[in-house]
């Protein structure tokens, strides 16, 4: 029950059962008003949805009320919409706000895994969408195609280490950190390439001028060499 008009025919059916007849296409404009939208047209074109614990205290009510007398619909089936809504799990945002809530998880460490999870569980309900992907990516980009050459006296060492050859005292401390950074670049960087190949595969040009631009044609996949490992959402 995803999607706006999932949730509506969950909505009608359930005021059917109560002998209430409503049509569909109003259910769906009254959900628009509690999202925020003046139109069902409006949540359609311009939003996306976010995945959250809790919608039951970011409706609004007031557009609800207004939305209702406009259709000749009576406030009183609100239970009818409250009970469905408090089980839903996602609020529609702008692509404005969308971007704004994520350039605050990218600046403040305190929202940052909160918001790539919401992210994540939204593209496992939406895995057509390529702006998840696309979004997901930019939580590891953070990394650097050329570490190793950035770093190629510490590389060096790094190879010797994993040799079993043994590494003076003086440049154990830093050869320790360079692995750490090492390892997260890796990490980061697989999982940029990752997401940013599923928002390419979906059509996302910005996730398509990305990867040429991260210094790697072979980071691209076309459409005959896409692999479907890929579409593990799940990490």
């Amino acid at each position: 029950m995803s999607t706006i008009s999932a949730l509506a025919f969950e909505i009608q059916q359930t005021t059917k059962f109560h002998d209430i007849e409503i049509k569909r296409s109003y259910i769906n404009e009254i959900v628009a008003a509690l999202f925020g939208f003046k139109t069902f047209n409006s949540l359609k074109l311009s939003s996306y949805p976010i995945f959250t614990d809790s919608i039951d205290d970011q409706l609004d009510g007031e557009l609800f009320e207004n939305r209702c007398e406009e259709l000749n619909v009576s406030i009183a089936l609100a239970p009818f919409f409250q009970k469905h809504l408090s089980n839903y799990h996602f609020l529609y945002l702008t692509n404005e706000e969308m971007s704004q809530l994520v350039r605050h998880a990218l600046d403040d460490d305190s929202l940052h895994d909160n918001v790539l999870e919401r992210l994540k569980k939204t593209f496992i309900e939406f895995p057509q969408v390529s702006i998840y992907p696309y979004l997901i990516a930019q939580f590891y980009s953070d990394c650097e195609s050329d570490f190793d050459e950035q770093n190629k006296d510490m590389n060096y060492l790094y190879h010797r280490y994993l040799q079993g050859k043994e590494i003076s005292p003086t440049w154990k401390a830093g050869l320790d950190n360079f692995i750490k950074e090492k390892e997260r670049n890796n990490e980061y960087k697989d999982n940029y390439i990752k997401y940013l190949k599923i928002a390419a595969h979906l059509g996302s040009f910005p996730a398509q001028l990305e990867l040429y631009q991260f210094g790697d044609n072979d980071h691209y996949v076309d459409d005959d060499d896409f692999d479907e490992d890929m579409y593990d959402y799940s990490h």
